[in-house]
């Protein structure tokens, strides 16, 4: 019986010591707990505007927003940033401790005609075959520079882009077979003479052209990109384009006697006015997007020369005349319209302290009623034919930086 309760004594003494180490133990557990859950709240943001402030300490802002780039769902404003439930988040570029600036270069390989170009017609005989010969055009190579700045007003940025694009084509073509009623070449009405054929012949041999387009661009607009959707940016735009073109045109018909009538004719013109435009980005995947462009303009343009000038060697009556020149008041308003579709991809780089942005893009270009040295000879000859319009499509491809 005393062993008995012994044993149960000693049974009731290792329960009350056991009880007591698990509950000193749990006491230090909750007590470690708690001293994580009080460094975790220590390492919070206590003073959200300082944490939330760029460049401090380092080059780098707390937030931004990447052209190119869908917005993460995940990451919300930090801090007490926040925008009207009414404001279009912007799409702008942030780098780190910037100057706001951006620069681009662009490499163009354009094609550009215009109507009214035909030089010469052959075989207007019943019965014959004929022809219309018009002036070659190709792709000629180009560029545009473009200085921007971010304004830190409401996400606004201004930039000035100017294109230089000087082009030069040549045309030679023979008339065969020849004789004294078919075949050759007749004059149109880029010569402004009542005669039309070289005395004792059929038409002209062969016909040679060289025409030359000089222009020169500047666009200085102002824009505000932001997020239509997660995927979708949009720019729209609006400034002032001045424009300066000069255009020469040399057509040479040549007789089988190797006589020559020559017209040499000139337009040099400038004009400015209001333009309108927008740019958009479809995000693909990353820095990888869908460009689309297109703008517009309304341009006073004042043509400063429009002269033909007629050489004859075949003509003993006809010397060497000189067509005046329009009056210098002659002005007109000309409309322009641009648009554009492509690829392109943007990055930071550097720790953010730059952006580099690569785009390839096919633009087309229209300027009204330019060919006015075609409509001035055609008035001279007695009629008024419709001013050609003067086109532009080709390869663009922009290297540009932010930082």
């Amino acid at each position: 019986m005393n062993r008995l309760l012994r044993v149960i004594c000693s049974a009731a003494v290792m329960l009350m010591v056991s009880s007591s180490v698990f509950a000193q133990t749990e006491t230090t557990d909750t007590k470690t707990t708690e001293a994580t859950d009080t460094n975790i709240k220590n390492d919070s943001c206590s003073t959200p505007k300082e944490e939330c402030m760029p460049c401090k300490p380092v080059c780098k802002p707390c937030c931004f927003f990447e052209q190119g780039m869908a917005l993460d769902d995940d990451v919300k404003p930090p801090c007490d940033v926040k925008y009207h439930p009414g404001y279009n988040a912007s799409a702008a570029i942030k780098v780190g401790c910037p100057w706001d600036f951006n620069a681009d270069i662009s490499f163009i390989y354009w094609d550009v005609t215009q109507d009214a170009m035909d030089l010469t017609y052959s075989s207007p005989i019943v019965g014959q075959i004929g022809q219309v010969i018009y002036q070659d055009t190709g792709y000629k190579p180009g560029f545009k520079i473009g200085l921007g700045w971010d304004t830190n007003f409401d996400n606004w940025n201004v930039n000035a882009e100017y294109t230089w694009l000087h082009t030069s084509h040549s045309t030679s073509a023979r008339a065969t077979p020849l004789t004294a009623t078919t075949g050759g070449f007749y004059q149109n009405n880029w010569f402004a003479v009542p005669s039309a054929l070289p005395p004792g012949n059929g038409g002209y041999a062969g016909v040679n052209s060289e025409w030359k387009m000089h222009m020169d661009m500047l666009d200085l607009v102002a824009g505000r990109p932001f997020y239509q959707g997660t995927h979708l940016t949009v720019s729209p735009t609006g400034g002032l384009r001045c424009l300066w073109i000069r255009q020469s045109m040399d057509v040479t018909l040549t007789s089988s006697g190797g006589n020559t009538q020559n017209s040499e004719n000139n337009s040099h013109s400038w004009a400015v006015g209001p333009k309108a435009g927008v740019n958009t980005h479809w995000l693909i995947w990353k820095g990888l997007r869908f460009d689309g462009e297109m703008g517009a303009s309304v341009l006073y343009t004042k043509y400063t020369t429009i002269e033909n000038k007629l050489i004859s060697t075949i003509f003993t009556t006809q010397a060497t005349t000189t067509s005046p020149s329009t009056p210098a008041s002659y002005s007109a308003v000309r409309p322009t319209l641009d648009m554009g579709l492509g690829l392109g991809y943007g990055m930071y780089a550097y720790s953010n302290k730059f952006f580099f942005d690569l785009a390839i893009r096919y633009d087309f270009s229209q300027f009204w009623s330019q060919n006015v040295m075609r409509n001035y000879t055609s008035q001279l000859e007695g009629s008024d034919d419709v001013i050609g319009n003067l086109h532009m499509h080709g390869l663009t491809i922009t290297l540009s930086c932010d930082f």
